[in-house]
């Protein structure tokens, strides 16, 4: 239940977040991915998928990061399951 690619990221967060059309801006780099989501900065972390809400450049956790890690892992489970 990893990320593998970027195209399976992307994938991933619009199944799994919702009001998924707010997710904007993103970069790209070679571990994670940046984005925007209701006016705050996140980063996605390929492979076991952690997420982490960016502010004044650092990575915290908080409520809505831990929930988002939650909801796309639940995401990779169900396509592991359906396949």
């Amino acid at each position: 239940m990893k990320i593998e690619t970027v195209e399976q990221a992307i994938e991933v967060l619009q199944s799994a977040i919702p009001y998924s059309e707010q997710i904007k801006d993103y970069k790209f780099h070679a571990t994670s991915i940046d984005f925007t989501w209701r006016s705050d900065r996140y980063q996605l972390s390929l492979g076991y998928a952690s997420v982490s809400k960016k502010e004044d450049g650092m990575l915290i956790g908080n409520d809505a990061s831990i929930l988002m890690e939650r909801l796309i892992k639940l995401e990779l489970v169900k396509r592991v399951m359906l396949a």
